[in-house]
């Protein structure tokens, strides 16, 4: 992979040249219906290019129709216009949530409208399975479940705007389980979209593009008086922490052996032995509830036989070294099965994260770790910065301006210049512009922290950033190299060299994606974080690709910017990526 990467990387083609035929890939590819967004549990499958232009609980399945000559020439098709396919109907609600006892009968209604034309529709009960995400899809695979009895038709026809009723009975099973959950799929009969979006080439090859509605509606039943007793017997496994995007981000894997489907929750705790006094807690999540809000994002749902993924974003600052995670699967309210774990951080640290919090010795940090004064305008003279102490003993930190050669700076003081935080404790120091200067350009300097423990086990002297941005005008201006590819800390990597040629500091910010040519699937990935880059300094902007990406062409795109009101720069190639 790395070589043909790196030659395409150095080949420097454009997108619109090497994606020339693209669009035909990326239309008749199988695979097209890629992007999954889950609301309620439930997924809208779409072209990737409109994965954000709803957040659905349907499932819109686009049948692409080919015809061609044995002697066909790939051409190049215009993109279709997604606003062109609209789904044919809705279903309100897409969840409901019952409850009652083992064995009881429930009634259930959904309400169906039609939205753009008279519609044919198939309403049946169906099985269910489940993603790694947590996306719980139809499953036509497997019998579908024997509780549910629809007694409105099968089949029905809905003149335009017309409403009918989805109306049936559910009964209860009458197992040991606190939680069931059931599917019904609503299906359309499909509609090719209008001619204007059939695409003939010039050898009489013709391309037809069918758009089909389909809804999995979603029934969850809560039943009264059973404990989840058997919940004990999920599998939680495979933890690990990972560097998502600049973040720490941790991972584990939940398997559900038995014959029940279970709802529950994931907490956790990170222990360091350097950081005793730290101990916060925080919850896990399916990465397909991402985008809903807490408590709803932290709930799980497992299907019996599934193995579901369960992560989140590390809300705190981690150091490298080791860890002990402990979890916790609570259900009802009640802790029903708890596993540790070691973990180790990663070693070359997190970028995203040290580009706000700082290391001042174990256990100990500081935040922010960039600060800037300001004489223009509306700008600050005074900023502050919190030390915090968790390690085990008292630690002392003196504070001293300095220049960027080590020498002392009057330009600005930091107030108290010296404290003694015990261990849990935590303070803010004030960093403020001196008076009375009158300057020809900005100051750069760093605010020196020595920290040392009354053991005299902690020892550290560590920089933070500090800048006095003066009345004169300037700006950053970026200048980039040639891409290429390399290796890391033991991680492939591709690399952006950049020089600040302006006469004021950037505060990089880099997003990077590739984009498979054949199934539209992105991988995004950031470098940069905020971090300052001083005029005339140079900085390798390094995007870490940790996972493995599937062989095939690629779009890849760098945007970048150097403040947060800056204009967006970006880069585009073509790249190949081998086995």
């Amino acid at each position: 992979m790395t070589k043909s990467f790196q030659r395409a990387l150095h080949s420097n083609r454009s997108v619109e040249r090497a994606t020339q035929n693209g669009v035909v890939a990326r239309i008749c590819a199988p695979s097209l219906v890629a992007a999954q967004i889950e609301r309620h549990g439930l997924c809208w499958h779409a072209v990737p290019r409109a994965a954000s232009a709803a957040m659905l609980p349907l499932i819109c399945t686009i049948t692409l129709i080919c015809a061609a000559h044995d002697t066909a020439q790939a051409q190049s098709i215009r993109s279709l216009e997604l606003e062109e396919a609209k789904p044919a109907f809705q279903v309100e609600p897409v969840v409901q949530r019952l409850t009652g006892r083992r064995g009881q009968q429930l009634p259930f209604e959904f309400e169906l409208t039609s939205l753009v034309r008279s519609t044919n529709v198939e309403v049946r009960a169906v099985a269910m399975m489940q993603e790694e995400s947590g996306a719980i899809l139809p499953d036509d695979q497997s019998p579908p479940p024997t509780a549910i009895r629809l007694l409105s038709p099968p089949r029905m026809t809905l003149a335009e705007d017309a409403s009918e009723t989805i109306r049936g009975t559910i009964q209860i099973p009458p197992t040991n389980s606190p939680f069931h959950l059931f599917g019904i799929l609503v299906t359309d009969f499909g509609t090719k979209l209008p001619d204007a979006n059939r695409q003939p080439t010039t050898d009489g090859a013709e391309l037809k593009v069918e758009f089909v509605t389909r809804y999995l509606l979603r029934i969850e039943i809560d039943v009264d008086g059973v404990r989840p007793t058997d919940i004990s017997k999920l599998v939680l496994e495979s933890a690990e922490l990972r560097d998502l995007q600049g973040y720490p981000q941790l991972s584990l894997l939940v398997t559900n052996p038995t014959e029940a489907p279970f709802e529950f929750e994931i907490e956790c705790e990170l222990h360091s032995p350097v950081a005793p006094a730290d101990q916060r807690s925080f919850q896990l999540g399916m990465p397909v509830r991402a985008a809903l809000a807490p408590p709803e994002k932290y709930v799980a749902r497992i299907l019996p036989g599934a193995k579901i993924r369960m992560q989140e974003i590390v809300p705190f600052a981690l150091f490298p070294g080791p860890y002990k995670l402990e979890t916790k699967l609570v259900a009802q309210r009640r802790k029903w099965h708890a596993v540790e774990f070691d973990l180790n951080a990663a070693e070359r640290g997190y970028p995203g994260q040290e580009a706000m919090v700082r290391q001042l010795g174990p256990g100990l940090s500081a935040a922010p770790v960039q600060m800037e004064l300001s004489l223009q305008s509306g700008g600050a003279r005074f900023v502050s910065t919190t030390l915090a102490n968790n390690s085990a003993e008292p630690v002392t930190f003196t504070l001293e301006p300095r220049d960027l050669a080590g020498h002392p700076a009057d330009w600005f003081t930091v107030r108290p210049a010296s404290i003694e935080l015990q261990p849990g404790s935590s303070r803010k120091v004030l960093v403020s512009a001196s008076s009375g200067r009158t300057l020809d350009g900005d100051l750069y300097g760093q605010l020196i922290v020595n920290a040392q423990s009354e053991s005299g086990t902690i020892q550290q002297t560590t920089p933070l950033d500090v800048l006095l941005v003066s009345r004169q005008t300037g700006e950053p201006k970026l200048e980039v190299g040639s891409l290429a590819w390399g290796d890391v800390d033991g991680s492939a990597a591709v690399i952006l060299p950049v020089t600040n040629s302006g006469n004021r500091h950037a505060q990089l910010e880099a997003r990077m994606s590739l984009i498979n040519n054949e199934t539209g699937r992105k991988f995004d990935f950031a470098a940069g974080h905020g971090k300052w880059l001083l005029p005339a300094a140079s900085r390798d902007l390094i995007f870490p690709v940790t996972q493995r990406l599937p062989p095939g062409g690629y779009e890849l795109k760098i945007q970048m910017r150097a403040a947060v009101d800056a204009p967006v720069m970006q880069l585009k190639t073509a790249v190949e990526i081998g086995e």
